[in-house]
């Protein structure tokens, strides 16, 4: 999946643009396409300022996106198990009833996978009938199912496509929200707009747009050279959906870096993923759940690349306190050549207190070696009853622990700031959240740090969007800010600042 790198994990963004998004350049193929989609009702963008015309498309939001195209028609209830979100439910109702998709199964439709070119020429040539072409000339297109569907977006008048070259077509790359606007432009004929020659500039984070406007919980990053890695909490049907930004300025969502869990586990909880380069090995600490027990529980992956697969061959969890509640939400810090896990104690499952803990690791991460460490509590008012998500980084002369809490679905949850004298404490904790809800996020939390260059560290979190609190409402995006160190405070920069 090919992205823009400032759509997925850069804090960057356009200054300006046109058709009412800071990211929609003037003059490009799907500069009047995007604008027909506003004028129309099919788009209002992934935020008020941003289009993201180089992010992906899903399935389930491609059906939206031709269901407002067409009208926005009744029909009966779909067989599919896996569309749940209430947005997508009429879309691909209308869809199966049409004939236009029959589903990747007899019970699924897999909305959240990512929609490929050659899927969208299917899509639209059964929207259409189902006419016939003479044959087309890319010499890539040899799914049998294509056939039909891309010769007749070459023939048509004006051509819905002209291929990625003379002789391809690329049917297996996923489709942009930019192709798909100009895919469905053409579909129509190319009406006739007239383009707004204004755009609200589209900053990421700060106006609370995302950096990936996906679902991307619990965000942890890795700098491997030039590149830059993201890894999540469990979506999609992925135990670890995976991004990387490239140093030549692509992006791409790699999918899944663990493809199977241990046998004592089972998937379905897979959380808070962290990722450690040790020499030339790529160490991936997870919360995953204990079946024996029903706790979610800390268990470790290797991999000699940091987009995988990372491989467990475990017979038991690495870090399982089940006295505690249980052990989530890893994460490593290294202190002299000397690698440290933090966790959370899950406390909060069961009437508990929430500690953080801090606990001596192997040279090679892969084995505990010594007692762990309290670090923090759950012991302030806004709090409540948790603290979790924590990230270590040495900054500014001292250890930095940021840490969230509070509860994790609602827009009370927060990230917090503790100062600490060595790895294993004493941490002081600032009285007050150090980030709160934003204008446009709400509830950010699972926070990240890395130092990124000579000027600025990088944060990564995720937050709801806006008002959209909670999974029946909207999704846990991933944003990210860089920030400083001043008097001993990390300090959020604006984009503006920090290039």
């Amino acid at each position: 999946m090919t992205l823009a790198a400032s759509a997925v994990l850069s804090p960057t963004s356009p200054v300006g643009g046109v058709a009412g998004f800071g990211d929609v350049t003037a003059g490009v193929y799907y500069t009047e396409a995007v604008q027909w989609m506003v004028d129309n009702d099919i788009t209002t963008g992934t935020s008020a300022n941003c289009f993201s015309p180089n992010a992906p498309v899903s399935r389930g939001q491609a059906a939206a996106f031709m269901w407002r195209m067409e009208g926005e028609q009744d029909a009966p209830p779909h067989p599919f198990s896996d569309v749940v979100r209430p947005y997508q439910q009429e879309p691909v109702s209308w869809m199966h009833d049409q004939g236009i998709t029959t589903g990747t199964t007899e019970t699924t439709f897999s909305p959240e996978e990512s929609l490929t070119r050659g899927q969208l020429a299917a899509l639209l040539w059964r929207l259409a009938g189902e006419p016939d072409a003479h044959s087309h000339s890319f010499n890539d297109v040899v799914r049998s199912y294509q056939q039909e569907p891309v010769s007749w977006m070459a023939a048509a008048e004006p051509p819905i496509t002209n291929g990625t070259s003379a002789v391809t077509f690329s049917p297996d790359e996923f489709v942009t929200r930019g192709q798909l606007a100009a895919f469905f432009w053409r579909f129509k004929g190319e009406p006739a707009v007239s383009v707004d020659p204004e755009g609200t500039p589209c900053r990421i984070a700060s106006d609370g747009t995302p950096s990936f406007p996906g679902d991307f919980a619990d965000p942890s990053l890795l700098r491997v050279r030039n590149s830059t890695y993201a890894y999540a909490t469990n979506a999609w049907f992925v135990n670890v959906p995976t991004l990387v930004a490239r140093g030549n300025g692509i992006a791409q969502d790699l999918g899944e870096s663990l493809p199977a869990l241990p046998e004592w586990s089972e998937p379905g909880h897979v959380w808070a993923p962290s990722v450690t380069a040790v020499d030339d090995t790529y160490v991936l600490h997870y919360t995953t759940r204990h079946s024996a027990s029903g706790r979610q529980c800390i268990s470790v992956a290797v991999s000699d690349s940091p987009a995988g697969p990372f491989v467990d061959d475990s017979d038991e969890p690495l870090v399982c306190a089940l006295g505690l509640g249980g052990s989530i939400d890893p994460d490593v810090v290294e202190d002299d050549g000397d690698l440290w896990l933090l966790w959370k104690s899950d406390g909060n499952c069961c009437g508990l207190p929430t500690i953080i803990f801090v606990q001596p690791l192997s040279a090679d991460g892969t084995e505990i070696t010594g007692d762990a460490v309290e670090l923090i509590r759950n012991d302030r008012a806004w709090e409540r009853d948790v603290v979790e998500a924590p990230a270590m980084i040495k900054a500014d002369g001292a250890f930095h622990l940021l840490y969230s809490a509070n509860r994790w679905d609602t827009d009370q949850y927060a990230a917090g700031h503790a100062v600490c004298d060595a790895v294993t404490g004493p941490c002081t904790k600032d009285l007050e959240p150090w980030l709160t809800d934003t204008e446009g996020t709400s509830g950010p939390g699972g926070l990240d740090v890395i130092h990124f260059n000579r000027d600025n560290d990088l944060v990564v979190f995720h937050g709801w969007s806006g008002d959209n609190v909670g999974y029946d409402r909207g999704q846990r995006s991933l944003y990210a800010r860089f920030i400083r160190w001043e008097d001993g405070q990390p300090v959020l920069v604006g984009a503006e600042s920090a290039e």
